[in-house]
């Protein structure tokens, strides 16, 4: 520092440096530089930096070469930057007379509540290891996130979805490490308390063989999911029992499963049938025919099956799911062929109700089920809706009969 304000003396001074300050000046600041301890030669270091008019970043980068970063305090530098730059060139100044400047700590809980609700979701887990003050505030907020798709392609990439986050792992073919990246991903996210999902899907084509993996995904995870609505596609039995057993019960409502067929399906789905998560459903989606007795699905008010071969077997299930269940309020069947009225009738065994509708009455109940049905190109969509009332016509105009 001793050599530079030299140079500074020397070396065309007033022109170079806009006759900011004496040469007598400089000579005895070069004389202090000798004998100053740290914090004065920061401060030296500073007021060289502002009369040769270089910037606060140019002086902080400076200091870093000669100071370690931790001995830097960048308020600091800050303040005496601005200080020299007015034109006062006390390096003596005693800061303790000055206010403590605030600090983001300072401000109250109700404000500090305020801007990080502002903050998505995936930009406030940076800001949690500020400090342990802020970190149990943002873990107090409750979050609710779109949408979690964690999606395992055989276009060389894995997708992963995250509160309108998508993260792509490309690979050549499916590889394994990237598909870990991607349950770590979603792993570091859902250990985070307050956090509720909307829609939680997982994604496997057929194949891929990560059980292990999920496995591991699942016992990293430190608390029950909030998640109100839950999608499998051609994953195993396997792990949508894992995960079912790791969902919340009661904020669980909607279950969408398609499934990849194993040996062990009936013996898993036996498990499945048990959890609470899925007797306190609400809704149940299955593309595909009804696994093992109708008395596991009567806990649903609400089933959509989708069938695209209609087997002699199928027909006996679900006559039986709608004399037998309680909670039932709405079937929803899809099938990939157009049926006739006469064919839909017998299928279920019911009676006649104009061109497009029929009914089944329920015993012992005063009760029926409406059936419509809709036509596409290659689909016949039918709706079987519970309503109160023998009679189907009123009954169907939401009038209830005394």
């Amino acid at each position: 520092m001793f050599l530079n304000i030299l140079w500074m003396i020397c070396w065309k001074f007033e022109k170079n440096f806009g006759g900011r300050c004496t040469k007598r000046f400089l000579w005895s600041l070069a004389k202090r530089s000798l004998t100053a301890k740290k914090p004065l030669l920061i401060r030296i270091y500073i007021l060289v930096g502002v009369i040769r008019g270089q910037g606060i970043p140019v002086v902080y980068n400076t200091l870093k070469k000669v100071y370690k970063t931790h001995e830097i305090d960048y308020p600091d530098l800050d303040f005496w930057y601005h200080r020299f730059y007015t034109g006062d060139y006390d390096l003596d100044y005693d800061r303790s007379r000055d206010p403590k400047p605030l600090v983001f700590l300072d401000l109250n809980l109700e404000a500090a509540y305020s801007i990080f609700k502002e903050l998505q979701p995936q930009d406030r887990i940076p800001v949690r290891k500020v400090s342990k003050n802020i970190c149990v505030l943002i873990d107090s907020m409750r979050t609710i996130i779109d949408n979690v798709w964690l999606i395992v392609s055989l276009l060389n990439e894995t997708e992963t979805r995250f509160h309108w986050v998508s993260v792509k792992h490309v690979h050549d073919g499916p590889g394994r490490n990237d598909i870990k990246k991607a349950f770590d991903y979603l792993s570091l996210h859902l250990n985070l308390p307050g956090y509720g999902i909307e829609d939680f899907m997982l994604s496997f084509p057929l194949g891929v063989k990560c059980e292990d993996i999920f496995e591991e995904f699942i016992n990293s995870l430190r608390q029950p999911l909030h998640v109100r609505k839950l999608r499998f596609k051609l994953c195993t039995l396997t792990e949508i029992y894992l995960l079912l057993l790791n969902v919340k019960p009661i904020i669980l409502k909607e279950i969408q499963i398609s499934y990849q067929e194993g040996e062990d399906d009936m013996e898993i789905f036996d498990k499945i049938k048990v959890l609470e998560q899925w007797k306190l459903a609400n809704e149940l989606i299955m593309p595909g025919h009804l696994i093992g007795p109708v008395e596991h699905y009567c806990y649903f008010k609400k089933i959509t099956i989708e069938l695209r071969v209609l087997r002699p077997e199928d027909g006996h299930p679900i006559r039986q799911l709608l004399h037998e269940s309680r909670k039932i309020e709405h079937l929803r069947i899809i099938f990939h062929r157009r049926f006739t009225y006469k064919e839909l009738q017998e299928l279920f065994d019911a009676e006649e109700h104009g061109s497009r509708q029929m009914f089944i009455r329920i015993p012992a109940t005063q009760e029926h089920y409406l059936i419509t049905f809709l036509h596409s190109l290659h689909k016949t969509d039918i709706n079987i809706i519970r309503v109160k009332g023998w009679e189907p016509m009123r009954a169907h105009r939401g009038q209830r009969l005394p």
